[in-house]
């Protein structure tokens, strides 16, 4: 259990920058693929295959959102109303199925807290690194 003076330090931590906004959004894929490849020391995120960054990003849903594992299956899975009116399972009916679940697991990851109820940090993200993807332009003035 971290104490509120214990701080830490997350090793999936530009991918939970990703998730909160703090970098550009171009394809969500192709960008957690570039993170992926950073934080493995690759060259180049043409060496990442689409099942390594869904592992990358499940296994930092499952460290950090553990508890909302049954409600993002449902949510995954739920059947949504077309445009006729029917219900359709939504996962199926997206162009990319896997790039909804990564979006959906970047939400959840957004909402991982990284101060405690007293302010206190007790998860260090660090900061931004515009050598992994462009910043947002908050980012860019600070």
């Amino acid at each position: 259990m971290t104490t509120a003076t214990e701080t830490k330090t997350c090793d999936y931590n530009h991918l939970l920058l990703y998730a909160k906004d703090h970098y550009e959004k171009g394809d969500v894929i192709e960008d957690v693929k570039t993170i992926l490849a950073e934080r493995c020391g690759l060259q180049s995120a043409k060496h990442v295959s689409d099942e390594n960054m869904w592992h990358m990003v499940n296994h930092a849903f499952l460290k950090y959102c553990f508890t909302d594992v049954e409600r993002f299956m449902r949510e995954l899975f739920k059947p949504m109303p077309d445009e006729d009116g029917y219900n359709v399972f939504q996962f199926f009916t997206d162009n990319c199925p896997l790039r909804r679940a990564v979006r959906l697991a970047l939400l959840y990851l957004a909402r991982v807290k990284v101060l405690n109820e007293d302010g206190a940090r007790i998860l260090e993200l660090g900061r931004p690194d515009p050598n992994v993807l462009p910043l947002r332009n908050k980012e860019k003035s600070q």
